[in-house]
């Protein structure tokens, strides 16, 4: 009966909750505690993982910046402890001393970062670029975090950025009074300053650059340091390419004002015009190609594309060449139509029954204003493998010829004075060419074919409908319209 009584209070008693075990127990457990309550802002609690005689929150801020800066990896490359009482977790080297950051297992049992390798801290720190910004703000700046970064530290970045644009905008301003300073003492006359390219790019540039120096201070940890590295990059490598891109667009302006200052034949001023725009725009397209493979070199994950296509090798270039192979056969026929000019920017042409102006002439095709303002867009392929008529080929003079009927009764030499007149009232004419003769005689009228010049084909088509309009006016006035006549023979007795 007492043994039942005994077992039963026996099993009756309530075991005692285990008690949690100390982290600082386990080094590695330490060491990665210490981490992760110094990422998440937590530097009072990193600090319990110090020497108590040095277990201060700013010490254990220095302590983690300098280990993020100096031993990114410490917690991957940490030894095994194997019995031992001390653990060397990283070996730095600055100016021939050696800065050791060290575990050391206290008297209690627990793992903590010794006397010796938080005194170091602030060497490292100076070292790799660290400081000890950001030590006495408040503790709500420190404690608060918005994309993994301490609350100071995003506003420390903006600062930066601020001021990296403020700094660019009075370069910005230096750049513009300069560049009209140069315009108004140039010979050439500039659509925009060649320093116009400048402004824009410069305060971006500036800006990044801010922020690449300054950064450091901010005391990013390495993931974070090395992310926003690589952001400015990017932008860098984005700013250089527009700065190049507008250098191609002011390049062009400059070449072609200095090519044509002393040409006065338009037909050779489009020529000069055209023989830049076309190599600008392929220019252009291997600016922005080159740019886009730099910025993929950039990403590990996509750096084989960006290598491929600064390589321009590699089965994906054949396959994409293949692909593209039509319009590299129109940029190749862009080229041929820029140097060898079958027509240029300006010129009057015949395509596919269709009179009007090259109005354009891209990388790719060309586009011809209609006379009615419609716009007929053509590869520029085309215009080497199809006939195509061009009336100002040599000359931007052109000549046009309008035919009207005339009774047999009508004086040609009058005919003539009233054409010259007709001429002579329109403004249209550029009173080179007029003349009149009969081309055709039928059984019952006269053609009568007057030949007029005018400077262009919009003018001369203007110019055609006016005398046409004039002659039959004339004819009409004179009673000289053709007339059917019927003569009726008696017979023969």
């Amino acid at each position: 009966m007492k043994r039942a009584i005994l077992l039963a209070m026996l099993f009756s008693v309530t075991p005692l909750a285990a008690q949690p075990l100390d982290p600082r127990t386990n080094p590695r457990e330490s060491v990665q505690r210490f981490l992760e309550s110094a990422r998440d802002g937590d530097f009072v609690h990193a600090a319990t993982f110090l020497d108590d005689r040095l277990a201060t929150e700013a010490n254990a801020r220095d302590l983690f910046s300098a280990i993020e800066l100096a031993a990114p990896n410490l917690l991957d490359t940490m030894p095994e402890p194997a019995n031992a009482k001390e653990l060397l977790l990283a070996d730095i080297e600055i100016d021939g001393q050696h800065h050791e950051i060290r575990m050391r297992q206290e008297a209690d049992g627990t793992w903590r970062f010794p006397r010796d390798s938080i005194q170091h801290a602030s060497a490292i720190l100076r070292e790799f670029g660290g400081s000890s910004f950001g030590r006495n703000f408040p503790g709500f700046l420190s404690r608060r975090q918005l994309f993994g970064m301490a609350l100071w530290q995003l506003l420390g970045l903006v600062g930066l950025w601020v001021i990296g644009i403020a700094l660019g905008s009075v370069i910005r301003r230096a750049v513009i009074r300069l560049d009209k300073w140069y315009m108004g003492r140039s010979e050439i006359e500039w659509v925009k300053g060649p320093l116009s390219i400048m402004p824009g790019p410069v305060r971006i540039f500036v800006a990044l650059w801010t922020v690449r120096l300054f950064s450091p201070y901010l005391r990013l940890t390495a993931s974070q340091q090395d992310s926003l590295n690589l952001v400015i990059r990017v932008l860098l490598i984005a700013t250089v390419t527009w700065f190049v891109w507008r250098f191609l667009t002011v390049a062009g302006q400059y070449l072609e004002q200095f090519l044509a200052r002393d040409v006065n034949d338009p037909v050779k001023v489009r020529s000069i015009h055209t023989q830049i725009r076309v190599p600008q725009s392929i220019l252009r397209v291997m600016v922005v190609s080159i740019g886009i493979s730099v910025i993929f070199v950039q990403f590990e994950a996509v750096r084989n594309v960006g290598l491929s296509l600064l390589a321009s090798a590699g089965f994906a270039g054949v396959i994409i060449g293949l692909a593209a192979q039509r319009s590299i056969s129109n940029m190749l026929s862009g080229l041929q139509l820029a140097f060898f000019q079958p027509i240029k920017m300006g010129d009057t042409v015949e395509v596919e029954g269709a009179w009007g102006t090259v109005e354009e002439i891209g990388l790719t095709t060309v586009i011809i204003k209609v006379w009615d303002q419609r716009r007929l867009i053509l590869p520029v392929s085309y215009f080497l493998e199809k006939p195509v008529w061009n009336w100002s080929k040599t000359s931007i003079d052109m000549l046009g010829a309008i035919q009207v009927m005339a009774d047999y009764a009508t004086p040609i030499n009058e005919a003539r004075e009233v054409l010259k007149q007709a001429l002579k009232d329109s403004p249209l004419w550029d009173g080179k060419v007029a003349s009149l003769v009969v081309t055709e005689v039928t059984t019952e009228a006269i053609e009568l074919r007057a030949v007029m010049s005018a400077a262009d084909g919009r003018h001369l088509w203007d110019l055609r409908c006016h005398v046409r309009e004039r002659m039959l006016t004339w004819l009409q006035s004179n009673g000289y319209l053709p007339i059917r006549r019927v003569q009726s023979i008696p017979p023969r007795s």
